[in-house]
């Protein structure tokens, strides 16, 4: 009778810690599900504000013609970016360094830093190669002032001065009531970066469901791209600037083509000689790099 008793207790005990650990394995899975439903829903917001329709779970996106922005703002920010007067005493403007008709970058190295191109700038969430600024409006203050790129010394100053133009102030408080401060110039060259969109591009049109916009070979180099767990680091809407890896920014892919040089492993005006220095760009087969080459060169 001990004996048989002593057994049912052993089994019973047994019984409880199966049930504990099925209880437990329950509960992680459950907090696993709630915790990636949150992931998805917080991924989604994040992209309907930028102006991208999302389920949350998608890898590539179709570019939008324009982040949301408000339009009256940037079309000042707009004369603002070719205004000398902004970055006084320098008496550069945004466009010195950032041409629109460049593809937003001069390629020249500033301050020892190469410029980085201000087209989809609006869609990154950290910036400068050591992702120092967080937020588009604190880059724009910090291109502004920094001795090195706009040069600006004093901004209310600058602000005064553009104020001062009868004609542009008038412009100017028919969206700020105040007129031109330096709050309100820097918001307005927020909202017009937010306008500068690389969109409708064969990669746009593809993700958009034309699936004979890629060629053959670039429809293989993105599946290189896939398998070489590119996407780890450089996701989101231009394909990286959401990520902070080794205490770098991970640099934006989208409009890669359009740029003059590449600093990866030193600066180079060839995008496939810098493919070997990127995680993931050591693939032995010349067509496979050939073909990721061709995938990178339709961003």
């Amino acid at each position: 009778m001990k004996r048989a008793m002593g057994i049912l207790v052993a089994v019973l005990a047994i019984a409880a810690v199966f049930g504990i650990h099925a209880y437990l394995d329950a509960r992680r899975a459950r907090r696993t599900a709630e915790q990636e439903q949150a992931e998805r829903l917080a991924r989604r917001a994040r992209l309907d504000r930028l102006g991208i329709m999302s389920d949350g779970t998608e890898e590539f996106f179709a570019l939008p013609p324009t982040i949301p922005t408000d339009q009256r703002a940037a079309e000042l920010g707009a004369r603002l970016y070719h205004d000398a007067r902004l970055t006084a005493p320098s008496r550069r403007t945004c466009a010195t360094c950032h041409p629109l008709n460049a593809g937003g970058t001069d390629g020249k190295l500033h301050g020892g830093v190469l410029t980085r191109p201000v087209y989809n700038a609006g869609f990154a969430d950290v910036f400068l190669q050591d992702a120092s600024v967080t937020g588009l409006t604190a880059l724009v203050e910090r291109m502004i002032t920094d001795p090195q790129w706009g040069g600006a010394t004093n901004l209310a100053q600058s602000a005064a001065w553009i104020g001062s133009d009868i004609k542009f102030n008038y412009r100017f408080k028919k969206r700020y009531p105040d007129g031109v401060t330096v709050s309100n110039a820097l918001d307005a060259l927020t909202a017009y970066v937010k306008t500068l969109v690389r969109h409708n591009g064969v990669f746009d049109q593809y993700c958009a469901g034309r699936k004979g916009a890629l060629t053959d070979e670039q429809v293989r180099g993105l599946s290189i791209f896939r398998q070489q767990r590119c996407t780890d680091c450089h996701d989101g809407p231009v394909l990286g600037a959401w990520k902070v890896v080794d205490g770098k920014k991970v640099p934006a892919l989208r409009g890669l083509s359009t740029r003059k040089v590449y600093s990866a492993g030193g600066l180079r005006n060839d995008f496939g000689a810098v493919l070997p220095f990127m995680p993931g760009g050591d693939v032995e087969s010349a067509a496979d790099r050939l073909a990721l080459v061709a995938f990178l060169g339709c961003l």
